[in-house]
């Protein structure tokens, strides 16, 4: 089995700590043997380091809360029926408590995928809007490798400058078709009207969601930075662009 590209670059980054730390250690007079062994040890702690908890420290750093049972029924009752009736896994929910219209999904080493939606959004559309979202949503967990997009977030902020975030990003994601995973998620639904609104929605309020980094913008449904909705940026189209392409449909 072949490592993804987020974890060859973490594997290349555990290669990089025991060369230099096994050169290190064997100029100041270690025995080659002990040079290897605390090699060895350091490139697995940074391994592991980069590996656990990714999608917990952006939780955290989002300030996402787990959704209880209960507090939005119509939401619960739409992504379980989905869920049920196209053999999606059933997501963790989170919220931010922000009036930002926004919605992400990450998920961790070995973990289920999570799916975080802005207050903002959750009451601002319709059951019809909700269901084309979440089905949009739902499929991002399924059909894309969302570990790595949530690992490259930890990734990303490794690199020096701008453009080279820019080219690790790219790098780990490969190509990323935002059209053709829209053209995917109202196959499910067989109404794209649902998420044209539901994105229309979106340009009549703030994407902006505090405390997102620009290293896990990928991660969210639009650009959660200051940029707007209406902006093409580094990791999104503008949502003109992605409703006029829905229309056509």
């Amino acid at each position: 089995m072949s490592l993804s590209r987020a974890h060859t670059v973490v594997a290349a980054i555990a290669l990089s700590v025991f060369l230099l730390t096994a050169i290190v250690l064997n100029v100041v007079g270690l025995p080659i043997w002990l040079t290897a062994i605390i090699g060895l040890l350091l490139g697995a702690a940074a391994a592991w380091r980069l590996l656990s908890s990714a999608d917990d420290s952006l939780l955290t750093a989002w300030n996402a809360q787990p959704i209880a049972a209960g507090t939005y029924p119509t939401l619960d009752n739409i992504v379980e029926g989905l869920c049920v009736s196209h053999g999606f896994a059933l997501p963790d929910m989170y919220m931010v408590d922000t009036d930002a219209r926004n919605a992400a999904v990450i998920a961790g080493h070995g973990n289920d995928s999570s799916m975080v939606l802005t207050r903002g959004l959750i009451e601002s559309i319709g059951r019809m809007e909700t269901e084309a979202l979440m089905a949009h949503q739902l499929l991002v967990t399924r059909d894309t490798p969302v570990e790595d997009a949530t690992l490259s977030a930890r990734l990303v902020r490794l690199a020096p400058t701008l453009g080279s975030r820019r080219v690790l990003r790219e790098y780990v994601l490969g190509d990323v078709d935002v059209f053709g995973g829209d053209w995917a998620g109202v196959q499910i639904t067989r109404f794209p009207p649902g998420l044209v609104r539901a994105y229309q929605t979106l340009l009549e309020g703030s994407t902006e969601v505090a405390g997102v980094r620009p290293a896990s913008a990928h991660l969210w449904l639009d650009d959660p930075g200051p940029a707007g909705p209406g902006v093409m940026t580094t990791t999104h189209p503008a949502m003109q662009d992605r409703i006029a392409h829905l229309r056509e449909l």
